[in-house]
């Protein structure tokens, strides 16, 4: 008999449920109380005027096309012939660096190859026959190149 009892009960148990979301539904929407003001707007005549338009945004810049520029050589820019953003042609030159670090680099490897060369003329002197006389002219070579 038991199954008899809970058939009854299913109905009741239905019907209660309904009527507690009607009421949930009446006190959440209340549509009984009044709305929000209606909309409101207002017409003009067309004419001609300035229009001020700002845009505000928040994110992230890209560039459309973006150039990696690189030296083959570094030191200190002594000229700068361009800007940021400034357009430049091919073969344009945009700086001049300092050309004194470069020159002592290139008389440092000079000086280098005059001694080596004076070196080697030194050391084959004894075995080659190369003169005395010969062997003095090699370090006027090595001022001749820091010329």
């Amino acid at each position: 008999m038991p199954n008899v009892q809970v058939k009854r009960w299913i109905p009741r148990i239905i019907v209660i449920a309904l009527a507690a979301g009607a009421a949930a539904f009446l006190v959440i929407k209340k549509p009984w109380a009044k709305g929000d003001d209606p909309i409101t707007f207002s017409t003009v005549t067309v004419g001609k005027g300035t229009i001020a338009a700002q845009v505000t945004a928040n994110g992230t810049l890209s560039a459309v096309g973006t150039v990696q520029v690189g030296a083959q050589v570094s030191g200190r820019v002594v000229e700068l012939h361009a800007d940021f953003n400034d357009r430049v042609k091919k073969g344009q030159v945009i700086a001049k660096l300092d050309e004194q670090v470069l020159q002592a680099q290139i008389d440092q490897s000079a000086a280098s190859l005059a001694l080596s060369d004076f070196t080697t003329a030194t050391s084959l002197a004894p075995s080659s026959g190369v003169s005395r006389a010969s062997n003095r002219t090699a370090p006027s070579l090595s001022v001749q190149w820091r010329r």
